[in-house]
């Protein structure tokens, strides 16, 4: 409850209300009584914060404006009174971003938050927990094509460099590569797939689904044995790959960032 009849907060100012640090997979519905009357009157649709990250990012972080010059005005001696309802599963997925942190491997923090709120069994997935054929299944990129090729994301370690991009072996930085981009989009994907967050109805590129394009990227994935490690194996300059592969990472990159389902969708 934000009270504006005292001289803490002042009806000519803006104040910005934000939730932080929601898990994949959750929802976060808003509500606000904005006459004082206790009777929630209205829907707030948040935005994020990240989202003019570069690259752009969802954290699970959401935020509201109050004040003046806001949908939500303050008058001087009634309180405005937010509600907030997070629900699971089937909510927003997340960015790269927020599963570099949501981990126990990095120094990201939110493994304690993840513990403090039950862990995965109560829908506060880790990098990890998905990673885990005994609890998430495991991702593991099997070849689809007629080799024998099978790479096994096993560790925290490896697919934190898959989220950055990054050769597993050397560090070197290979967000240039259209392989490995699409490789740290796919992965996220996966992960929010794995987390429980929301799967779209329908098409999302073309006549493809959400889940028909993680296939596609990682059939093209397989073509080149992808390991995370050494040449990518598309050049910039692949007149069919290369942007094959840049296509599917921007449709994956658009549903990790919840442009395709979840609690912002109109």
């Amino acid at each position: 409850v934000l009270d504006f009849g005292g001289p803490a907060l002042r009806p000519d100012t803006t104040y910005t209300v934000c939730e932080m640090g929601i898990a994949a997979g959750w929802t976060s519905f808003w509500q606000v009584d904005m006459n004082g009357d206790g009777v929630l009157d209205a829907i707030v649709i948040p935005y994020d914060p990240n989202a003019n990250d570069v690259p752009p990012e969802d954290l699970g972080n959401r935020c509201v404006e109050v004040g003046f010059g806001t949908d939500i005005p303050i008058t001087v001696g009634i309180s405005v009174r937010f509600e907030v309802d997070n629900s699971y599963p089937g909510g927003d997925p997340r960015t790269p971003g927020y599963w570099k942190n949501w981990n126990r491997c990095t120094n990201g923090g939110q493994q304690y938050s993840a513990d403090a709120n039950g862990g995965w069994a109560a829908g506060f997935w880790l990098l990890e927990d998905v990673l885990d054929p005994s609890i998430g299944g495991g991702i593991v990129w099997d070849d689809i094509l007629s080799d024998s090729f099978v790479f096994d994301i096993d560790s925290c370690e490896l697919g934190v460099s898959i989220l950055n991009a990054m050769d597993f072996a050397t560090g070197k930085n290979m967000n240039s590569d259209p392989i490995y981009t699409l490789a740290k989009h796919l992965f996220a994907a996966q992960l929010n797939f794995g987390a429980g967050a929301c799967i779209p109805a329908g098409d999302v590129y073309k006549d493809m689904t959400i889940n028909e394009v993680a296939v596609a990227a990682e059939k093209l994935l397989d073509k080149y044995n992808f390991d995370a490690a050494g040449p990518g194996g598309i050049a910039k300059k692949d007149k069919v790959d290369g942007p094959l592969a840049l296509s599917y990472a921007n449709i994956l990159d658009q549903y990790n960032n919840g442009m395709f389902c979840g609690s912002d969708m109109p």
